[in-house]
């Protein structure tokens, strides 16, 4: 083999490593005996001889002179099928081409992309709009569609494999972890609402002090019936809140009692209270109790009985930014009636008609009676002895408005003291050896009175 070489070259200029490499692979091609000469692994080894640029093969093992340079040549054959061009190879860095797309395909159809087969993205012939596979996932894998519902008043709160298997959450407060909160929600009529309402309450047992308790109830009618005594009896330390006045309803037209009974330590807020009549009179709110706080809440009480009332306080009573009106063709109408200690702020109480005794605003009945009304209005019409506040107890008013048609003011025992207040109606009235006292008080034309007498 070397004489070959030898011979080749020996009639040529001195060739450079490159053309000796170039002539090398011309030798390959023509020669059986040097293609013969090939190891398996494909590497050609030969050397280079500095001086005389002679260009000889070795095998494998054997190794060139100080004076030449080893070469190696790599068999095409590893890169490219033989005889075929890098174009239609089906090899590519060692690896068959099949490994990146099927034989004879493009990119744009091949069934294979990095190795995997597309089934494996997509269905079968699929696009991937309407494919059930993702990532290799069949789609139901990850959620059917959601068949199932829940009823009005609740929402889903976890969806099973099927979709049609979920479970319902109420979205009333108390199922939202609360503790001491106890949601009472419409039911059905106004009646059964009623029922609802009283039975929420009866099911608090362990309110205290430590351990106090709210009744919300939601917008809607509760209606606690005709019967006597059907009630609803507060619980201290229990209070009792409605969604607003005008969007929660407790009515009633039993015979002897209120619709709503007071509590100690307890409050009864945002609602509207309402007594239609019972042979007795009628009564929305009463209070036997201390410390029993009224706010924001409407007090309606009519009908054909001897006295209505919007609240009638024994005990000890706070009533802020509520409003009391008292109507119908009774003997009385009286927004407040107060026969115990009650503190009256931001009040309206209107009483009107009253057919034998008239109406009050405010009246305070009872000789150890005491009041303290601020920035309250205070008004009686109708009937034959309309007042709008009566006293025949101990009673303080400041920055407020009273009007009667019979008198502003009536005191007819006790002590009564009014200061910077607008007095708007027929003169004030008292009994003789009683207090009545103004100071910086006016009258329906702004006519300024700095007392002691009241106009």
């Amino acid at each position: 083999m070397k004489t070959i070489v030898d011979g080749v070259l020996g009639n040529l200029p001195k060739p450079t490593p490159a053309m000796a490499v170039a002539l090398l692979a011309l030798l390959i091609a023509a020669s059986g005996a040097a293609v013969a000469a090939i190891p398996s692994n494909g590497t050609i080894a030969a050397c280079y001889a500095k001086n005389s640029g002679a260009l000889r093969v070795i095998d494998t093992g054997q190794s060139c002179t100080a004076k030449e340079i080893q070469l190696a040549w790599k068999d095409g054959s590893t890169l490219l099928g033989k005889n075929e061009k890098a174009t239609d190879s089906d090899k590519l860095d060692n690896k068959d081409s099949t490994e990146f797309l099927a034989k004879m395909e493009k990119a744009a159809d091949s069934d294979q992309l990095d190795g995997k087969d597309s089934t494996a993205f997509l269905g079968a012939n699929n696009k991937a709009a309407d494919s059930e596979l993702l990532d290799g996932l069949n789609s139901m894998e990850f959620q059917r569609r959601v068949s199932g519902t829940c009823p009005a008043g609740s929402s889903i709160r976890s969806i099973g494999a099927s979709g049609t298997d979920v479970t319902c959450e109420s979205d009333d407060e108390s199922a939202a972890g609360l503790v001491s909160t106890v949601v009472v929600s419409p039911v059905g009529s106004a009646t059964e609402n009623g029922t609802a309402l009283r039975d929420a309450l009866a099911g608090i047992t362990d309110a205290s002090a430590n351990n106090p308790y709210l009744l919300k109830i939601e917008p809607g009618v509760y209606d606690l019936g005709s019967l006597q005594f059907s009630q609803l009896d507060m619980k201290s330390f229990v209070d009792v809140e409605g969604s607003g006045e005008g969007v929660t309803t407790i009515t009633s037209s039993n015979p002897f009692s209120g619709t709503v009974m007071g509590a100690a330590n307890s409050e009864l807020r945002s609602l509207t209270v309402k007594h239609t009549g019972g042979p007795n009179g009628a009564t929305a709110i009463i209070d036997f109790a201390d410390n029993f706080r009224v706010t924001h809440v409407t007090a309606d009480a009519s009908g054909e009985g001897p006295v209505n009332l919007g609240f009638n306080i024994f005990g000890t009573a706070m009533l802020s930014q509520v409003s009391a009106t008292p109507s119908g063709a009774s003997a009385r109408n009286t927004g407040v009636n107060i026969f115990g200690t009650a503190t009256l702020d931001r009040v309206t109480a209107t009483g009107s008609g009253g057919s034998i005794d008239g109406s009050r605003g405010v009246e305070i009945s009872a000789v150890d009676a005491t009041a303290v009304l601020s920035q309250v209005t205070a008004t009686a019409s109708g009937g034959p002895f309309s007042i709008g506040v009566l006293n025949v107890g101990s009673t303080q008013i400041h920055n407020s408005r009273i009007t009667g048609d019979t008198a502003t003011l009536g005191n007819f025992a006790g002590t009564m003291r009014v200061g910077a207040s607008h007095l708007s109606g027929p003169p004030s009235t008292k009994e003789s050896g009683t207090t009545l006292t103004c100071a910086g008080v006016y009258d329906e034309d702004y006519a300024f009175s700095t007392g002691p007498e009241c106009p």
